[in-house]
């Protein structure tokens, strides 16, 4: 995951206020509770591993994150964001209209089509909100 797609998931807050953290979500935490201070941001998984202390990084205590100061933004997985935009049980009544998306796309391809989750996240934001990525922002 690059910078440019947590820049869009942090943007994407339609997306991130329907989240519900839940174990093996990835997330990205400028601090959390396990770090030293002068350590960088980081992608963090949240899990319920435990070890003889207690947790081992961010787990999830009724529905809310433990171990992270401040927020954190969700960073969905491809399966993820393409369960947003299903409608049927059948794989295919997605793939069209994301072939769609992908084969409209201009020439050269925009920023967002670095990675498969950079372009799904793009398409579900304008199946579902009708945003386009456009200068570091959703419009």
């Amino acid at each position: 995951m690059n910078e440019e797609y947590i820049k869009m998931c942090e943007k994407a807050t339609e997306i991130q206020n329907k989240w519900k953290p839940q174990e093996w979500d990835y997330i990205y935490a400028k601090r959390y509770d396990y770090d030293d201070d002068n350590e960088p941001a980081k992608i963090l998984v949240i899990s319920g591993y435990c070890t003889d202390s207690g947790y081992y990084g961010v787990s999830i205590e009724n529905g809310k994150l433990e171990g992270i100061d401040g927020d954190a933004t969700w960073l969905p997985r491809q399966d993820q964001l393409q369960e947003m935009v299903m409608d049927c049980d059948d794989p295919l009544c997605v793939l069209i209209p994301f072939y769609r998306f992908v084969r409209d796309l201009p020439c050269p391809a925009p920023i967002y089509s670095d990675t498969f989750e950079q372009l799904w996240l793009a398409f579900v934001m304008k199946e579902l909100f009708s945003k386009v990525w456009h200068n570091g922002r959703w419009r």
